[in-house]
């Protein structure tokens, strides 16, 4: 069976910030109309910090 892509989103300050898709060798993310590839979801969270913000955290969707 194929690795099937796990779907997350990086919450920030109570919002979504972005949502991603991360494969096993990859992690692609969409925010605001910017598209970001990384090495992996918590990769990305690097893009989103911010000092008057909390930090940014990648929460798993599952079904």
């Amino acid at each position: 069976m194929e690795d099937v892509p796990r779907l997350f989103a990086i919450v920030q300050d109570a919002e979504v910030a972005a949502w991603g898709l991360e494969f096993t060798d990859s992690a692609h993310v969409i925010s605001s109309g910017h598209h970001l590839s990384t090495r992996s979801a918590h990769t990305a969270l690097r893009y989103f910090q911010d000092a008057d913000a909390d930090d940014p955290q990648v929460v798993w969707v599952t079904s």
